[in-house]
């Protein structure tokens, strides 16, 4: 299928940027879902979290899926095998919570947590505190960085084989 994509008059780096242009775009429209939910529940329900609270949550939410999406972009720019790529994306998505979890549970290994996107999305507790700026940046950083590789590794890459 890949060759159907590149026999088209686009660069490799275009290509690449499309792709997560598209990837971004659903996952906002995804973003969407969550916040008019919670923002609908929250006003009926008088749950009494401020709707700027509640933006926080769901723009992190948002960034985290544009963290691993991107992350797959990135080993499929690498691998380009399907599975290879979900494995992989999932295994560093589980691996990347554990060492939240892990980072927040044993007081001799909280220095984890700062390796995990999660913590970058909850660590400021969004809904209590709102936006933490500095961990939204993060989270802007990781898929800037990815893309980047990503965009590099795919020009690079041989895709006949």
């Amino acid at each position: 299928m890949l060759d159907l994509y590149l026999a088209n008059p686009i660069s490799r780096r275009q290509f690449v940027l499309q792709r997560f242009v598209a990837l971004t775009g659903v996952l906002v429209v995804l973003g969407l879902v969550p916040w008019l939910l919670v923002s609908l529940f929250n006003a009926s329900l008088d749950m009494g979290v401020p709707a700027a609270n509640v933006a926080a949550a769901s723009l992190g939410l948002l960034l985290i899926g544009v963290c691993f999406g991107t992350l797959a972009l990135a080993v499929s720019s690498v691998v380009g095998r399907r599975s290879v790529v979900l494995a992989t994306t999932g295994a560093i998505a589980a691996g990347t919570y554990v060492l939240r979890v892990v980072g927040d549970l044993v007081g001799g290994l909280g220095f984890l947590r700062w390796l995990s996107p999660f913590h970058y999305y909850l660590g400021g507790d969004p809904l209590r505190e709102g936006f933490d700026v500095a961990y939204l940046i993060v989270l802007m950083l990781i898929p800037a960085a990815m893309l980047a590789f990503a965009v590099i590794q795919f020009e690079r890459r041989d895709v006949s084989t």
